[in-house]
């Protein structure tokens, strides 16, 4: 049976791991959520119990409902890959748009989608 202590550490664990793959710093968290830094750091150490208003806040920030912050997965969230990828892409040249794809596709070994 988990414990509080291992609760509050798997939360902080998971937010940390969040923040960083959206490369927020703590800073940036503190300032989306409206919550002071020091407090955010000990969020992420375990060392304090967020409301869940705090869990809240930081789940919107984090692109994650807040469910997720509970969950053990490490991987930023997929729908907002995809909206910032399309947001970076939008104001682009189709040429360029192509090219980036194209690109993509080499790194990562995907197939290109029929329309």
């Amino acid at each position: 049976m988990e414990t509080l202590a291992d609760v509050l550490t798997s939360i902080g664990t998971r937010i940390r791991t969040l923040r960083k793959g959206l490369n927020l710093s703590i800073e940036d968290l503190a300032g989306r959520t409206g919550l002071d830094w020091s407090w955010c750091a000990r969020i992420e150490r375990g060392e304090a119990a967020p409301s869940i208003g705090a869990l809240c806040r930081i789940a919107a920030t984090l692109h994650v409902p807040v469910g997720g912050l509970f969950s053990r997965g490490t991987a930023v969230p997929a729908d907002y890959l995809v909206r910032e990828t399309a947001a970076l892409l939008r104001d682009r040249p189709a040429a360029q748009q192509k090219h980036i794809l194209k690109g993509l596709r080499a790194m990562l070994g995907g197939r290109q989608v029929k329309k």
